[in-house]
């Protein structure tokens, strides 16, 4: 595996998949409402 193609599984995987944080951005994103992402902190 090149250093490309594992980069590109890393990014997959934190996006749409099981990364190795358990958490992905999708999931994540898909939780929370456009009130909510329209606040500034």
């Amino acid at each position: 595996m090149t250093e490309e193609e594992r980069l590109t599984s890393l990014f997959e995987k934190l996006y749409n998949g099981e990364p190795w944080i358990d958490v992905n951005i999708f999931s994540t994103l898909n939780n929370i409402t456009a009130d909510q992402a329209s606040k500034e902190f």
